[in-house]
């Protein structure tokens, strides 16, 4: 009930720049409200096709709205383009109407790995250690950086992130770290190799990296805000442990946070 229960969507604004993060649930709303602003030109940026973050896509109002620009920034995943598929969910039986024949002009942009950029923002690609591939995405701006690393597992080296006694540079004293945080160390040790990280990894990472900001994300479809408390009061305790000055907090639906 405080927390929130729809999946990843995650709103990025910098001027007149607009950018999605992910299509999960949330989207729905978002697209509710951004039809209330009139905004015409949007960027969605995607982090991979497991259903909890594209199952909102096709219940996004701005697509049914001509006139609509709707840029699309997405890894080839497993070889395939995204294009391919949301082509291949978003027609019938699936859903009554294909994408073809939305009424917003989508164009689709295959991600290598290169850097690009979106107005005034640079966008870093990160590879995620997650099932079937995932990239997770460093935002700069005028001094300012968030990265955005959602479905990612840390107890497992992978590329993105080897170890914690070498933090990535990509995260050295990031304003805003926005990670995985699905599991307690407990039923981390029974979910290895499923994509996700326990709160204490991500924290462990926040701290070495100099992180000054660090929102717990991806919660457990079945924890509580009880829970969750409970998960962020071990947080703070950790933190004043470690005479860190790391402010953790848990993400919550509808949060805004200003870099």
């Amino acid at each position: 009930m405080k927390t929130g229960g729809e999946t990843c969507c995650v709103e990025i604004r910098t001027g007149e720049t607009l950018i999605v993060m992910d299509a999960g649930t949330g989207i729905r709303e978002l697209g509710n409200r951004l039809l209330r602003e009139k905004n015409r030109h949007i960027h969605l940026i995607m982090t991979h096709a497991h259903w909890d973050h594209v199952i909102g896509f096709p219940f996004f109002r701005p697509l049914t709205r001509r006139g609509t620009r709707l840029d699309i920034h997405a890894p080839r995943l497993m070889g395939t383009p995204f294009q391919t598929v949301l082509e291949d969910f978003i027609k019938p039986p699936y859903f009554p109407i294909p994408l073809s024949d939305i009424k917003a002009v989508l164009r689709f942009h295959d991600l290598d790995g290169t850097p690009f950029q979106i107005g005034s923002l640079i966008v870093d690609p990160i590879p995620l250690n997650h099932p079937n591939g995932a990239l997770g995405y460093r935002f700069s701006e005028r001094g300012k950086t968030f990265v955005f690393l959602t479905d990612n597992e840390l107890g497992v080296p992978c590329q993105a992130v080897r170890s914690f006694e070498e933090p990535p540079l990509f995260l050295h004293r990031a304003d805003l770290l926005i990670h995985d945080a699905m599991y307690t160390p407990k039923e981390y040790e029974r979910m290895k190799g499923w994509g996700h990280s326990s709160y204490r990894d991500a924290l462990e990472l926040a701290i070495r990296s100099d992180v000054r900001r660090l929102g717990l994300f991806h919660h457990h479809p079945d924890r509580t805000d009880m829970e969750l408390d409970e998960i962020l009061a071990d947080c703070l305790n950790v933190i004043r442990k470690a005479h860190s000055d790391l402010d953790c907090f848990v993400s919550r639906q509808g949060m805004e946070i200003h870099l």
